[in-house]
């Protein structure tokens, strides 16, 4: 392709402009492997609450997105890992890594204190500026026992927590203060009975807050947060239950409670504080009949003023269970179950009963929020990946990773069980092959990478092979038999077991054409590029040559002010080594409107 020097004036319209020909040649300079196997700085990342990046040698960024808040924002505006871990002080045990701060007492008849500073709100994307907001929380009726540290399973994965044994002596308990890291991490208060109850019991605790708070009470839990101001303040009480060690958390029953504001008062010297609560637990003693002990109870503080809603983002399993249908009706019928809060559980399950008909269906949504993704990158490759528990396969079933699309980000429920998708994100994964003790990789074809979202939530499912595959159902008629696969969920307390979004992508490196250097400018890619026009004038006509390299393969992106002729969409440009393109623009002192492509392919 010749460019030929221009000396005639054109005349459009009621302008003249000269075009000339100069030939920009941009180059950039190769990166030490050294140096591109490193974590980029937090600073470079939008909202990283979920994810962490890393550059790979091949210049590519890799982001790996969690389910669940992996990191919080200091003081600084900086992103650290979530650490959990209670350290003992001068003060008492410490946990000050994580969107709020915990003081555990040296003894459990003292205060805790559960400072809220969180800095960032997930759901806004925005920096959080209100001012903390404290609680202290002291269990009524406790024994003066000394805490220590302990490293155990409290039913969500082995972690440490500050333990008080025999905290309640008369009734053989012990007070628990431990951070659990789910979906958002939680200060959880646990009440671990090691002995039946003879009879009724109530347990309370004394809460007081830094500031003067509006509370609702929903039967359920408690919304905190502060009076007379829109914040984003708070320290919401999540659902309070009472579960046995056989059944564990999926076994948990609700309870009774009051949360109740104090009266202000003098009794005995001691006045009441006028932001003081009374929380009271009611443990009725039947329940301990049929329990397997220990049994717990919890009483669960939250750095959001809703207690249900602490993260964009979540997972579940939805079912259809109990049922005797046949195959058809089991898989297109309307979900009867959503088990959430989710540690170690099944991921699909799919059981007969008798002759024809089908007993259970389940499935898994995972939903990521993806939204740290450049809005520009280019997705080169992704894999979903599930660390499994366990498996049984009596049908010779895969599982098959899909689409899911539930009615909400963060709750969801029964319904959801239809909104799963019927194409194929990924080659499906054989139980026979699925690991129960490390991951299993769903890498993902182009269906998969166009359901990444660079704006919000990316929604996955798993479900079973044959739901897709309707004319190759397994037959039925064995009584008690079925195929399915467990694993971890988000709920599992530290990272090492999450489901995971590996996503693999490259930036375009911003190429400024400044127009005042000539009406006529080329360029030749070495990578992928985004385009950014300056001194542009009212009128004028400039010409854009663009040229792959020996390479090949790069990709362009254009500034929002570059309009493009009938339906407004970027061209796809050619990208075999060697491919050029020659792009015209007229510019109307704002907007650079395309007035004509021509691409050529190197011989």
């Amino acid at each position: 392709m010749k460019k030929h020097k221009v000396t005639q004036p054109i005349n459009v319209k009621t302008f003249t402009t000269i075009v000339c020909t100069l030939v920009l040649i941009v180059s950039y300079s190769r990166t030490s492997q050294a140096q591109l196997s490193k974590n980029i700085d937090s600073t470079e990342l939008r909202f990283s609450y979920n994810s962490k990046t890393t550059v790979l040698d091949s210049g590519k960024r890799q982001t790996e997105f969690h389910g669940k808040w992996i990191n919080y924002m200091d003081e600084n505006g900086t992103w650290k890992e979530i650490n959990p871990v209670f350290v003992k002080t001068v003060r008492g045990f410490e946990m000050d890594k994580a969107p709020f701060e915990v003081l555990a007492p040296f003894f459990a008849n003292e205060p805790a204190i559960f400072n809220n500073n969180n800095r960032y709100d997930v759901f806004a994307n925005e920096i959080i500026s209100d001012k903390p907001l404290e609680q202290t929380i002291q269990a009524i009726g406790t024994a003066h026992v000394a805490g220590i540290t302990e490293t155990g399973d409290l039913g969500w994965g082995k972690a440490q927590y500050v333990v008080y044994p025999n905290a309640y002596p008369e009734i053989q308990a012990d007070l628990i203060y431990w951070v659990h890291q789910g979906v958002a991490p939680r200060l959880r208060k646990f009440i671990r009975f090691n002995q039946q109850l003879a009879e009724n019991t109530d347990f309370q605790f004394r809460v007081i807050y830094s500031d003067e708070v509006e509370t609702v009470n929903n039967d359920k839990n408690v919304t905190v947060k502060l009076k007379g101001v829109n914040s984003k303040r708070g320290n919401g009480w999540d659902d309070f239950y009472i579960w046995d060690s056989k059944d564990g958390w999926t076994g948990r029953k609700p309870i009774r409670f009051d949360f109740e504001k104090q009266i202000l008062a003098s009794v005995n010297g001691i006045t009441t504080d006028p932001n003081e609560y009374i929380l009271t637990k009611h443990i009725e003693a039947d329940y301990f009949k049929t329990a397997t002990l220990p049994v717990f109870t919890d009483a669960t503080s939250t750095f959001y003023p809703d207690a249900h809603t602490e993260s964009a983002s979540t997972d579940a399993c939805v079912g259809r269970f109990s049922v005797n249908e046949t195959w058809a009706t089991i898989r297109d019928g309307n979900g009867t179950t959503a088990d959430v809060d989710l540690a170690n559980s099944e991921i699909i399950n799919v059981a007969d009963a008798t002759g024809t008909n089908w007993k259970h269906m389940r499935r898994a949504i995972y939903l990521f929020d993806t939204s740290t993704l450049p809005d520009d990158c280019s997705i080169s490759n992704s894999t979903f990946s599930l660390f499994g528990s366990s498996k049984y396969d009596y049908y010779t079933e895969s599982a098959s990773l899909v689409s899911s699309n539930p009615s909400t980000n963060t709750a969801i429920i029964a319904s959801d069980y239809g909104t799963f998708g019927t194409t194929k994100f990924a080659n499906d994964i054989a139980i026979s092959a699925f690991s129960t003790s490390g991951y299993n990789d769903w890498s993902m074809n182009s269906s998969g990478l166009s359901s990444i979202s660079k704006t919000g939530v990316t929604k996955l499912g798993v479900r079973t092979a044959n739901e897709i595959n309707t004319d190759t159902h397994p037959s039925s008629g064995t009584n008690g038999q079925g195929s399915r696969i467990e694993g971890y969920y988000s709920e599992q307390t530290g990272t090492d077991y999450d489901p995971k979004l590996v996503v693999n992508y490259t930036t375009s490196t911003p190429a400024s054409v400044d127009w005042n250097n000539s009406n006529v400018q080329e360029i030749t890619l070495s990578a992928d590029r985004s385009f950014i026009f300056t001194n542009g004038k009212s009128g004028g006509v400039y010409t854009l040559i663009i040229k792959q390299d020996a390479t090949g393969g790069r990709i362009v992106t254009w500034s929002s002010n570059v309009k493009w002729a009938g339906a407004g969409t970027a061209p796809t440009l050619t990208t075999t080594a060697g491919a050029a393109a020659q792009i015209r623009f007229v510019c109307d002192g704002t907007n650079y409107l395309e007035g004509g492509i021509y691409q050529y392919i190197a011989p």
